[in-house]
């Protein structure tokens, strides 16, 4: 069985927090303009990382696939990695992504051991343009 973690970029401190996932909901009060616009329903991520909980961005939370690169690196959601790929003939960079209960990286199952993360699409967007 497989490590259910995740990561998350701290909107505090600006730097990767690692462990669950949670998104919860807060009220807040609009000031009383009308009884029934009273409460609103905003949603929190957080990870919590066993001793803390931060809050996240929720553009940069990514699921831990349980596998490792070819350094023994995790590989999350999000992670740009090399990897050859019989389409391309070659090596390439791909983003990790998950699609109908698998992770992919490009257009292949993320299964090969020849992956190596380089970066994640978080800090580095421009390597995928």
């Amino acid at each position: 069985m497989r490590e259910i973690k995740f990561r998350g970029k701290d909107l505090k401190r600006n730097k990767w927090v690692y462990g669950y996932f949670i998104f919860d909901s807060e009220l807040q009060d609009n000031g009383g303009v009308e009884c029934y616009y009273k409460e609103f329903i905003t949603s929190i991520p957080y990870i919590y990382d066993g001793e803390k909980y931060h809050i996240v961005e929720l553009k940069t939370v990514g699921e831990y696939t349980g596998l490792k690169d070819k350094n023994g690196r995790e590989i999350y959601e999000g992670d740009v990695a090399k990897y050859y790929s019989l389409i391309q003939g070659g090596e390439t960079l791909g983003q990790v992504h998950y699609v109908n209960g698998s992770f992919l990286i490009g257009e292949c199952y993320l299964a090969n051991k020849r992956v190596e993360i380089v970066v994640n699409i978080y800090d580095n967007p421009e390597l995928l343009k």
